[in-house]
């Protein structure tokens, strides 16, 4: 085992609850003050001080190399990037900063003078009366950028600096795995629809975002039609039910599954999973985000309360009741053949590997489950009082002080026998680095 300070903590300056760790765990950032003034380290070297930074804004690139954040100073805001300021607005959307998929692009939305904009890589693009809020996107190969946008009384996408057609309001944009295609839902008249490589489909009260495949050929989204919800799936209309929640599309893009409500007659929610049209079982309720397909499309989980208890589903098949599971710590292996979670054992918590339990801790760290590349190991970090560490197969690392910022940071593999993850010990913060032998 290697460790190597990657920074050293004035622990009387900084504001712990802005530390963030880059995507690949090597590197951190986080904000100190100095005086009235505040600035950002970035792995122990510290940037311009200013005013004040938003400690929301704070985000590494996909390929962790580069980092941004919004900063004030004089009563302006600014984005910085790679330790350069860009030019001051009234106001920045601190949610609103974007790299591209290949890190080489940012971008984000900004006010001036009571309009706004959006700003790619430094360039101002076109001011409107309002940037819809959660809509910049970037496309899977960083080519397109689109937003939506509001002038007088019509919404419409901006796609690469081109308007689109205009219509009373617009939802969130969709690209391909490949890039090449475009959906969207839209409002006119009253009614919602789907715009599909700029063709409109069919009217209906309400229409979610619509997603593709990853064939790039399937388009499927959930509608509102007489007070009834189902599924859109390449332009057929699935069974009707009282609510149609969260809705995906298996890696092979050969299988469909969605979260469904169907009210029985004395008016209880029972709630399940509809997997290729065939319903499965029903349930109190059903956490929509733990639902997913393995990667060989095979297997689909999720998490669902029945009474007072939660569960894992894996294939039709309960497992155990527990108090809890974190649903966001569901997780198949790379091969398919495991799935594994963190469940409440009583007043502990363990990791839970094809039903069985693992070594119960104080806490399993919020940072989720690792797999190896070739899935025969598994990784997280637990808690024992106010310790925290590495458990790699079963093994427990050396034990580092407990911290609430790095609970995000996951265990990383390497490679199948190599790891790494990060680590605070007094006034160090360490990449800690392991192999097995």
């Amino acid at each position: 085992m290697s460790e190597k300070t990657i920074s050293q903590v004035d622990l009387s300056s900084w504001r712990k609850e802005t530390l963030r760790a880059s995507p690949n765990s090597q590197h951190v950032a986080y904000v100190v003050r100095r005086g009235e003034k505040q600035s950002m380290i970035v792995d122990g070297s510290e940037e311009k001080p200013f005013d004040n930074i938003d400690r929301d804004s704070i985000l590494f690139s996909p390929d962790s190399r580069r980092l941004a954040y919004t900063a004030h100073l004089g009563g302006k805001k600014f984005v910085v990037v790679d330790g350069k300021e860009e030019k001051q607005y009234d106001r920045i959307w601190k949610n609103s900063l974007r790299f591209s998929p290949d890190s080489k692009q940012l971008a984000y939305c900004a006010v001036l003078d009571k309009k706004q904009l959006v700003v790619l890589n430094g360039s101002e693009g076109q001011i409107y009366d309002r940037i819809i809020d959660g809509t910049l996107v970037f496309s899977p190969d960083s080519r397109q950028v689109a937003y939506g946008a509001e002038s007088g009384a019509q919404a419409f996408f901006v796609i690469n600096s081109n308007e689109e057609k205009q219509y009373d309001n617009v939802g969130t944009l969709s690209f391909s795995a490949d890039s090449s295609r475009i959906a969207y839902n839209a409002k006119l008249n009253e009614n919602w629809f789907a715009v599909v490589d700029g063709n409109e489909e069919k009217q209906y009260y309400s229409v979610g975002s619509p997603i593709f495949g990853a064939d790039n050929k399937r388009v499927a989204y959930r509608v509102e039609s007489g007070r009834r919800w189902f599924v859109v799936v390449d332009g057929n209309e699935g069974e009707r039910y009282d609510y149609v929640d969260r809705l995906i599309i298996s890696a092979d893009s050969k299988r469909i599954a969605y979260v469904a409500r169907l009210d029985d007659k004395d008016y209880r929610e029972r709630w399940f999973v509809v997997i290729d049209e065939k319903e499965d079982k029903k349930f109190d309720s059903i956490s929509s985000s733990s639902l997913r397909f393995s990667a060989d499309s095979k297997q689909v989980t999720y998490v669902a309360n029945d009474g007072d208890k939660k569960l894992v589903v894996v294939n039709g098949k309960k497992q155990k009741k527990y108090s809890v599971v974190w649903s966001d710590t569901l997780i198949f292996s790379p091969d398919s053949k495991r799935v594994a979670y963190v469940a409440t054992v009583g007043d502990e918590q363990s990791v839970v590997v094809n039903g069985k339990e693992q070594k119960k801790y104080d806490s399993i760290v919020e940072c989720g489950i690792s797999f190896s590349p070739d899935s025969k190991r598994i990784a997280y970090q637990a808690r024992i009082r106010r310790k925290c560490f590495a458990v790699v197969d079963g093994k427990e690392g050396t034990h580092y002080d407990d911290n609430d910022e790095l609970r995000g940071v996951s265990v990383v593999f390497d490679s199948d026998n190599a790891y790494h993850y990060l680590a605070i010990s007094g006034e160090n913060i360490y990449v800690v680095e392991d192999q097995i032998k």
